[in-house]
């Protein structure tokens, strides 16, 4: 759970500075700001990237906990059989 929090937390910041180059909408039509808000999020960009990193940790934690399910279902089977 905590690598899930830390990645979560790598792309919340990449998000929040993406937030504080756009702070008005004038700031859209800024060349230098568009140059910098672009390179984060475009395709295979940063975002991109640590976004597939936080589905990644919540995969891995969703395949254990699904595993975990069974292993408890299969238990109360087996106690129930008795």
């Amino acid at each position: 759970m905590t690598q899930v929090h830390t990645e979560l937390s790598a792309m919340m910041a990449l998000h929040d500075s993406i937030k504080r180059m756009l702070p008005s909408l004038e700031s859209y039509n800024d060349p230098f700001i568009h140059m910098d808000r672009t390179s984060l999020a475009e395709e295979n960009g940063p975002i991109d990237q640590q976004t597939a990193k936080v589905l990644a940790e919540l995969d891995r934690l969703l395949d254990m906990l699904e595993r975990k399910r069974r292993e408890l279902a299969s238990g109360m089977i087996r106690a129930s059989t008795r």
